[in-house]
């Protein structure tokens, strides 16, 4: 009750929006098409134009069209700029720009499930909240109850501010009041599925590739990035990172982390093995596989300085290269763009916003951005390079130290800050 509600603040506010009533140009696809065939129909031909107009502004006064994208653009239209900012975030993991207009989608859809179907809510979005402002399930975002909360106040602050015959102030409202505490039900961290209690690693499989890459990926946020390891064994201890200690299973008595406490793998094999499942597998597979492979070496060649990514390249069994999503991904965290285009690259991971082809860490997601904004700065195009700055900033509300040398390439006319510095050195 309390989500929808919240939701129904913002959709009050918008129904007196000139720019938020339904127009005939709302309804689109088949629906649009089977009213304008019949509104075209030789037998209304003799019926003024003034009734068939005064005909489709009923329909449109019933039927409200485009309720959920109308709903959406309201609320992105009164975000304030300074909503993604660090200083503006208590949260341990912030609503990012590039993920706004799909957890709105979400709420609203939400609570249209449950103002016509009494649909309950998904009680992780509450679970959540003490940590979180969006959480992800399968591809989609949602915003918890304590980033619903934040949006909804910048938003009202915002519409308030900007009616003109209201006089204001300021008001510190972004200070929230959070509690730490431990997660329940938590998801299993990617290091315990790749790795039984004795540290042996589970045999990769061709149609588990997708999952071995995603986790993978996680590993080394946590791991080579982040080092939460090396923090842990200096006390520097988040209780963020504690998820609790295990009551059954392998582990039962352990305690369990969001990381890997003690990282230890066998890159080089891992690769290998990848390499091997290429040739006989699906095509769907392969792409995954190759960048498994990849991204194997580049850590390999992180743990003992010994590189062997071009001659992976190479191999037989590696077979022609796949330039999808994934490889931009490998090839980011390897520093290696040549391959790219900006085009090319921009369109994979706008596609990838839109709808998670992967899952991967936010500041690998991040590191993307900041190499599509280098390939735009590579080929001349200053708005290209300043679009995906500007989403890499408001994504990185988490990282305070590394959102100010965003911002400054923003204010910069060719500054871009580069991926790999992101990656490799957390403190930039």
């Amino acid at each position: 009750m309390s989500y929808s509600l919240l939701v129904f603040v913002i959709e009050a506010l918008a129904n007196d929006a000139e720019d938020y009533k339904a127009t005939w140009e709302d309804f689109r696809g088949q629906q649009r098409q089977e009213f304008d065939l019949l509104l075209e129909d030789e037998r209304v031909l003799s019926i003024e134009s003034s009734w068939i107009e005064d005909l489709r502004n009923s329909i449109v006064n019933v039927l409200h069209p485009g309720a959920t994208r109308r709903f959406t653009q309201f609320a992105i239209n009164h975000i304030p700029d300074d909503f993604y900012h660090s200083s503006n975030n208590t949260s341990k993991r912030p609503l990012r720009r590039s993920r706004t207009r799909q957890a709105i989608q979400n709420a609203y859809v939400l609570r249209s499930s449950f103002s016509h179907a009494l649909t309950p809510l998904t009680t992780f979005l509450i679970r959540e909240s003490y940590r979180a402002e969006e959480v992800n399930q399968g591809s989609q975002t949602y915003l918890t109850l304590r980033g619903l909360f934040r949006l909804v106040r910048s938003v009202i602050l915002d519409f308030i501010d900007k009616q003109e015959q209201v006089a204001l102030h300021n008001h510190p409202w972004h200070k929230e009041a959070h509690q730490h505490g431990l997660v329940k039900e938590a998801p299993v961290p990617a290091y315990l599925r790749l790795k039984d209690p004795e540290g042996k690693l589970h045999k990769i499989e061709a149609q588990y590739a997708k999952y071995w890459l995603e986790d993978i990926l996680v590993i080394f946020q946590d791991n080579y990035v982040e080092r939460l390891h090396e923090k842990l064994s200096l006390n520097q201890t988040d209780s963020d990172w504690f998820m609790g200690i295990a009551t059954s299973g392998p582990r039962v008595g352990e305690g369990i982390f969001r990381f890997d406490p003690n990282p230890s793998y066998e890159w080089s094999l891992i690769s290998k093995k990848s390499l091997a499942l290429i040739p006989q597998a699906k095509k769907s597979y392969k792409g995954y596989l190759q960048s498994i492979t990849l991204l194997c070496a580049h850590l390999e060649e992180m743990d003992c300085g010994y590189s062997i990514w071009n001659s992976l390249l190479e191999s037989r069994a590696f077979g022609k290269p796949l330039f999808g999503l994934e490889r931009f991904v490998v090839d980011v965290i390897h520093d290696e763009l040549r391959d790219w285009s900006s085009v090319q690259a921009e369109s994979l991971f706008e596609k990838h916003l839109k709808k998670n082809k992967i899952s991967m860490p936010s500041r690998v997601e991040i590191a993307c951005m900041l190499a599509i904004a280098k390939l735009f700065k590579r080929e001349g195009s200053n708005e290209g390079r300043k679009k995906w700055l500007t989403i890499a900033h408001g994504d990185s509300a988490l990282y305070p130290k590394e959102q100010k040398f965003i911002q400054y390439a923003l204010d910069s006319d060719t500054a871009v800050v580069n991926p790999s510095e992101f990656l490799n050195d957390p403190c930039i």
